[in-house]
């Protein structure tokens, strides 16, 4: 799929030309010369491609600055977490090695159904030990939906799991 992409991010402004070209030679009719011709048709598909990626630019905009903008309607402290993340095995290892907790709870990569415990020993190393629940009061749960066609909303919200209330959240598009 990556190989498919960096095919696509070249070969894409290529496909341009075929537009270009039929305009050159739907102008033909006209009698300009072909240099004209070149240029209204470059100008066009120009404008085209340019008024579309604005309208969706404007539409990006316009999610960023609603569910994108980072909220935090309650404060907390807390020794750890629970971390909800398909990350969690390797990004959600920062809240423990950079961000302070000295532990995290989070789902088992080899058995989604069973928890673990991360804790960072003295020397810096991390341990991963089973738990039979989850024992922490907040929830860091990172969700990816797509409630708009052609825009993806990855959010990161913080959850107080004994009342259910939303603490924070922030989401970022793609």
């Amino acid at each position: 799929m990556w190989l498919l992409g960096i095919l696509w991010a070249v070969t894409a402004p290529l496909l341009l030309l075929i537009p270009a070209g039929l305009l050159v030679a739907l102008l033909s009719i006209t009698g300009w010369s072909r240099h004209a011709r070149m240029a209204i048709a470059a100008g066009l598909v120009i404008l085209t491609v340019g008024t579309v990626w604005w309208h969706d630019y404007q539409k990006f905009v316009s999610i960023c600055e609603g569910a994108g903008k980072p909220r935090i309607m309650t404060r907390a402290f807390a020794d750890g977490i629970f971390l909800d993340s398909p990350t969690a095995n390797s990004f959600g290892m920062g809240y423990v090695q950079e961000q302070g907790f000295a532990w995290m709870e989070m789902k088992s990569i080899y058995d989604r159904t069973k928890i673990v415990r991360v804790t960072r020993e003295p020397d810096g190393q991390l341990r991963t030990d089973p738990t039979d629940t989850i024992h922490a009061r907040y929830e860091v749960r990172e969700t990816f939906e797509q409630p708009y066609p052609h825009t993806g909303l990855s959010m990161k919200r913080i959850i107080d799991r004994t009342t259910g209330a939303i603490m924070a959240q922030a989401g970022w598009q793609r």
